[in-house]
Formats: structure tokens, C-alpha cells, sequence
């Protein structure tokens, strides 16, 4: 074995295998990621549908503004203010939802279906796999999602658009590799995610895909990955996924297989989302990676967790199944004891399941369920002022009656008020006054006259008494005797009684009998005067009544007038967002991308941003150009050390020869590019023994023999 050949096969052993053909991430290289963080930040349309709803906002907050021009009756009304304060409360909700989700969705009438779960449980993938999108979602066992990326569908458009919010709110064209830099690390350290709000994927309809036509798919970060905050752009990744499924209307709950039951925390997240959208959330339960087990194990997982979902959750997934994206996609179903391993059959059961998530799911992010809504606000609110009209009308007769009773009484009392005072008054004036004295005479003059008449009848029996005792004439004088004393006892005892008792009838002065009359009088008047204030009163409140009534009335015009313009400014403000949404569709197809470079004119032009991106698409290294050189040894010929290092650092094959017959190393002695060889010697030092002689090469100077033409 000669000397030349032991010194080539040592130095090519150990030596990696190299690779002839490159394709690499462009965004790998920090002044990529730079230039595109400067385009994400700088460019863009602002094509948000947040200003087309303006309108509508400023209609619907100026409704007491407005009502106060239509009734200028009174300052304040509480059944108006209550009744205005609830309508405007009412009307904000479609303007907060509304423009946010054509935003995210660019119809009307799609749903959300979000995917989440814990980390590195194969959302992405799924996702990948159940649209068609292929590898668009960057996918592996680091977390990588770290924006909410929305996914929809649409016959709008002929190519997949990726875009993306910026930090002003405005919509930027993107290349789908920047999808790759959507993640928590990368080797330049700089993030894009820290300048991107949100990303958009749109897709095209396709005939096989037909069922996903209406669904818009949000991608979300593992919500389990940290409990710390991201430094990229301060969020944690549990805060960025709930964000985004409190915008889903429906759920695909990812698990990996391996972990073979569903999580304490995965329940406790689930019940959450389930309390959120008040137990009207369908979701199914999805077990990724299922081509890790066998088939009997997978179901024994599936029906485990169905036990786990019974006892725990508040309400039952529409179906736990198992997916495989590897190869070929499979899926079982457990809830239909369905296993598919074709794209048809897993298209099928997929078809089926999104189905029952629209069956569901409620149209409340649709115009037509906030157009209804709306409308319903104003009628509720109509309904009311008749409910408070009939009322009013109730309490209004039932004051007119008692309004008509009180001023009956009131003619009837002036009359007996005339009465009592020209006729009544002056009678008992007069026997209060004039004849009270007169009535005590007489009272007085009996009870004299029967006293002396006792007085002359006891002296004539005290007579009698003595001529029997003197005579002894009547023979009973005993009698007549007892009978007598019978009679002056029985005066005693009326004269003493009557004696005893004379305080029970003490007698009125003139004075007082003056102050009891006026007394009596001023009872009247006061009777009389409460009886007006009464009336007053009555009538006050009837007024008050009947105008309440009006207002009442007035608002209830003005509703069914507001109710009427304010649904139409609605419904323009939202065709006017999903016009704009179309022609953003437009403008981001008809955006031109960046014409694609031949690698040599790259190479030529030293332009390094064009170099990387023809390696975004993949490059040969043993296909050359016109001249023999293949990319290798034409950025040797012109000593580009950027373009050189990457290759290198890329780990390509360097003794890759071209149809010149010389490898990069070669050429690079032949052109007395220094740099190159150093950097070629550095990285393989094995070139030197597969080269020829770089000292006969470096002298055979090419650029004198051709200047030498001239």
C-alpha cells in the first residue's frame, strides 16, 4: 500500500457523511429573522374590521342623546334611563365580538374549532393532517406554538395566504416558512413573536375537503408547557391558549397516547372552557400518536378515559378517539367502535364528528343570530313600556274616579257648609249661649217648688199629727203618722242623693260655653280645608299620571323608530367588514412573492438574503451552471466568506468536484482566494489529500492568461 493512499485513508476516516443536496430554514440566520421582523413591523395594510363597526357604535351609545331631542317634556325619567342603560349594554355585545372574529375568520358564518392541550401533544400535527395543510404548523417535541394561529377555509382564493397581525393591528403578507420561527428558542435568539399579534392561515377549498368549508381551526400553545411567562413577548402560554379558546366555539382536546389516561389538569381545564360558554361547548377528546400502541391497548385507553370523563366532567365529549398522523393517517372512533387507516375512511368519521360540533354549536357569531338579538332588545324593551302604558291607564281612572268623587264631596260639603253656617251655627249659638241660663232657671225653679211643696205638705201632716194626739179623733192616727215620716225619710234620701251627686252636673259658664263654639267652628273649617288639600293631591297625581304616560308613550315611538336603524347600521357596518375581509383576501393573493433567484445569480450579485432563500427551497450542490461550476466551488471563485461559512456550517459534502473537475477548495487556490481555502482547510483538513496540488493550482493564475486577451 503506497504512502499517498494511507495518508488519504486516514485522513478520510471518521469522517461524517455528507450531504449533496441542502435545504435549510433562511430564518436560521439572524439578519433574516431582522429583516423580517423590520418587514412585520413596517409593512402591512391595515385592513383591520374594527373601524367598519364604528358606525354602529356611535349609533347605538348616542340613544339617550337622541331620545332627549325627541322629548323635551322632562329632564329625568328612571324607567327611560333604566330602560336606555340596558339597550346600550345590550347593543355593545355584538360590537365587541363581532369585529374581532371576522377579523379571525373573514366570514360570517363560520364556528371555531379550537385545538389545545397540553405540550407536545400532537396538536399541531393533527391539525397538519385533518385540513390538508401538510407541514405548514411547525411540529416536534419542543413547544413550538407560541402565537394563536387561525386556519380557515375558503373558495375566495386559489392558494394557501399566511399572514399575520402585527403590533399596530395591521395585516402583513407572509412567507410560510416564517411559521418555523413561531417558536420558543431559535438559534438567533431573536423572536418574531414578539412583533406578531396573530397569524392567518387561509386555505382552498378543496372537494375532498368540502366538510371544513364553515370551520376555522385555531392552533394554541400547550397550555401545561410553564408557569412562567414567555421573555419573548411576556405572555404565559397558558394566558395565550385560554385567550384563544374563549374565542372557539367547539373543541379538539389533544393527549398523547403515551401518558394513556387523561389528566387531573386536563379535567379541571376542560370544566373550565365547559363553565365558560355555560355548558353549550361540544368537544371531542383526541389521543394523538395512537400508531405507539397497539390497537386492543389504544381502546382500553380510550374506554378509561370515557369512565374518567363520566365521573369528573360536567359535560360528555360528542367522542373520544384515536388518531395517527404518521404515514398514512388512522383514527378510531370509540363512540362509533370505528377503526379508518385510509384518507377516505378518516375523512368520513372526521366529516361526521365536525357535524355534530355545527349541530352543537350555537350561530351566535353569525349576523343573522346579533341582527335577531338586537331586535329582540328593542322588543323586549317595547313589550315593557305597554306593560307600564296598561298600568298607567289603570292608575289614571282609577285617580279620575276618585278625582271625580272628591270634588262631589266637595260641592255637597259647600252646600252644608252654607247651611250649617246661616242656619245650624246661629242655633246653637243660641242655645249654647242665650238660652243655656234660662234652661238652668227653670231646673232651678222646679226643684224650689218641690221643695217648698214638701215643706207645706210636712207642716200640714206635722198639723194633722198633733189635733189626733189632742182629740184622739182618728183612731189610725199611728198610721197616718208613720206614713209621713215614711215620705220626710224619702225626700231626705232623694234631697241627699241628689246632694251628693251635684258635682255630675256642674253647669257651663258663659266664657266657657263662648270657647266650645268657637271650637266647633274651627273643626269645620279645618274639616273643610283638608278636603281641598285632598283634592289638590288628586289632581297632581293624575297629572303626573297622564304625563308619565305620554313619555312612556314618546320613548315607545322612538324605540320602534331605533330599533329599525340601528339593525340596518349593524348589518351595513358588518357587510362592509366582510367586503373588506374579501379584498384583503385579494390583496394577499395578489401580492407578488419574491421572484425566485437561481442560486448563481445569487451567488454573483453577493446578495445573501437571495442565497438563503434558494435554500428554503432546497438546493443541489452537484448541479452547475453554464460556466462547469457547481454552487460550492462558484461562491470559491468569488470569495464570498458568508456563503462559504454557511455551506460549511451546514456540514455539505466540500469535495463535491464540479464539471470543471475541481472541488471548492480547488478553486479556491486558483483564485487566490485566502479566506476560502482557510476556512475550507479549518472545517475538513482532509481536502488537502483529496486536492490536487493547491501550490500548482495558485500558479496556473487564470486571471493573467485571460487578461492577457486584451
Amino acid at each position: 500500500m503506497g504512502f499517498d493512499k494511507i495518508k488519504n485513508k486516514s485522513a478520510s476516516m471518521g469522517k461524517k457523511s455528507m450531504s449533496a443536496f441542502l435545504k435549510v430554514n433562511k430564518y436560521e440566520n439572524p439578519q433574516t429573522v431582522l429583516d423580517l421582523i423590520s418587514h412585520i413591523c413596517t409593512s402591512g395594510m391595515d385592513l383591520s374590521v374594527q373601524n367598519e363597526f364604528i358606525p354602529y357604535r356611535d349609533k347605538y351609545s348616542k340613544l339617550e342623546e337622541d331620545y332627549s331631542k325627541v322629548n323635551t317634556r322632562e329632564a329625568e325619567n328612571s324607567f327611560v334611563n333604566a330602560s336606555i342603560s340596558d339597550l346600550i349594554k345590550g347593543c355593545n355585545d355584538p360590537f365587541a365580538m363581532m369585529p374581532v372574529y371576522l377579523d379571525h375568520s373573514g366570514f360570517s358564518d363560520a364556528i371555531n374549532v379550537a385545538v389545545g392541550g397540553g405540550y407536545s401533544s400532537g396538536k399541531s400535527s393533527f391539525l397538519n393532517n385533518i385540513t390538508g395543510i401538510g407541514a405548514v404548523l411547525p411540529t416536534g417535541i419542543e413547544p413550538v406554538s407560541m402565537i394563536n394561529t387561525y386556519i380557515s377555509f375558503s373558495n375566495k382564493i386559489t392558494k394557501l395566504i399566511v399572514s399575520g397581525k402585527n403590533c399596530k393591528g395591521h395585516v402583513v403578507k407572509l412567507n410560510r416558512e416564517v411559521l418555523d420561527c413561531i417558536q420558543h428558542s431559535s438559534k438567533s435568539k431573536i423572536y418574531v413573536s414578539s412583533v406578531l399579534d396573530e397569524l392567518y392561515i387561509n386555505v382552498p377549498v378543496s372537494k375532498e375537503r368540502e366538510h371544513l368549508k364553515g370551520l376555522v381551526f385555531i392552533d394554541t400553545p400547550g397550555y401545561n408547557n410553564s408557569d412562567n411567562a414567555n421573555k419573548e413577548n411576556g405572555k404565559k402560554d397558558i394566558d395565550t391558549a385560554f385567550e384563544a379558546l374563549t374565542y372557539s366555539d367547539a373543541l379538539f382536546w389533544c393527549i398523547d397516547a403515551e401518558a394513556g389516561t387523561i389528566s387531573q389538569r386536563d379535567i379541571e381545564m376542560l370544566n373550565q372552557l365547559i363553565d365558560y360558554n355555560d355548558g353549550n361547548y361540544p368537544f371531542v377528546i383526541v389521543f394523538n400518536k395512537m400508531d405507539k400502541k397497539p390497537d386492543n391497548e389504544i381502546v382500553k385507553i380510550l374506554q378509561s378515559a370515557e369512565t374518567v370523563c363520566k365521573s369528573k366532567l360536567k359535560i360528555q365529549p360528542i367522542d373520544i378517539i384515536g388518531f395517527s398522523s404518521i404515514g398514512e393517517s388512522a383514527i378510531y372512533s370509540l363512540k362509533n367502535k370505528q377503526k379508518a387507516t385510509t384518507n377516505a375512511g378518516v375523512m368520513k368519521i372526521l366529516a361526521s364528528i365536525f357535524n355534530k360540533m355545527k349541530n352543537g354549536v350555537s350561530d351566535y357569531r353569525s349576523v343573522s343570530y346579533w341582527t335577531n338579538q338586537l331586535a329582540s332588545y328593542f322588543d323586549q324593551e317595547i313589550k315593557e313600556c305597554d306593560e307600564s302604558l296598561a298600568d298607567l291607564e289603570k292608575e289614571r281612572k282609577k285617580l279620575a274616579k276618585k278625582k271625580a268623587d272628591a270634588f262631589s264631596k266637595s260641592a255637597t260639603s259647600s252646600e252644608e257648609q252654607f247651611s250649617f253656617v246661616n242656619d245650624h251655627l246661629p242655633v246653637v249659638e243660641d242655645i249654647i249661649i242665650k238660652s243655656y241660663d234660662d234652661i238652668l232657671d227653670s231646673r232651678d225653679g222646679l226643684i224650689d217648688l218641690l221643695d217648698r211643696a214638701m215643706k207645706g205638705w210636712s207642716k200640714a201632716l206635722d198639723r194633722e199629727d198633733q189635733w189626733a194626739e189632742k182629740t184622739g179623733f182618728f183612731s189610725d192616727a199611728s198610721n197616718l203618722q208613720r206614713q209621713s215620716n215614711n215620705a220626710v225619710n224619702e225626700y231626705n234620701r232623694i234631697m241627699t242623693a241628689a246632694g251628693e251627686n251635684c258635682d255630675e252636673f256642674q253647669c257651663w259658664n258663659t266664657e266657657s260655653r263662648k270657647e266650645n263654639l268657637e271650637i266647633i267652628r274651627q273643626v269645620y273649617e279645618y274639616y273643610d280645608l283638608d278636603n281641598d288639600d285632598t283634592q289638590d293631591s288628586l289632581k297632581e297625581d293624575y297629572d303626573n299620571t297622564v304625563s308619565y304616560k305620554e313619555t312612556i308613550s314618546i320613548y315607545k315611538s322612538f324605540l320602534q323608530k331605533k330599533k329599525q336603524e340601528i339593525v340596518h347600521v349593524f348589518t351595513t357596518c358588518c357587510e362592509n367588514a366582510i367586503k373588506k375581509n374579501e379584498k384583503r383576501l385579494r390583496a394577499l393573493q395578489n401580492i407578488k412573492e419574491e421572484e425566485e433567484t437561481d442560486v448563481f445569480s445569487a451567488i454573483a450579485n453577493d446578495n445573501m438574503n437571495r442565497f438563503l432563500d434558494c435554500f428554503s427551497n432546497g438546493v443541489d450542490l452537484t448541479k452547475c451552471n453554464s460556466q462547469g461550476y457547481s454552487p460550492l466551488t462558484y461562491v470559491a471563485k468569488n470569495s464570498n466568506n458568508a456563503m462559504m461559512k454557511f455551506l460549511i456550517d451546514h456540514e455539505v459534502d466540500l469535495s463535491l468536484k464540479d464539471k470543471n473537475g475541481y472541488n471548492a477548495l480547488e478553486t479556491a487556490a486558483i483564485y487566490h482566494c485566502q479566506d476560502i481555502c482557510e476556512l475550507l482547510i479549518n472545517a475538513d483538513k482532509g481536502l488537502l489529500m483529496e486536492s490536487q496540488s493547491l501550490t500548482k493550482l495558485a500558479a496556473n493564475d487564470r486571471f493573467e492568461n485571460w487578461i492577457s486577451n486584451f
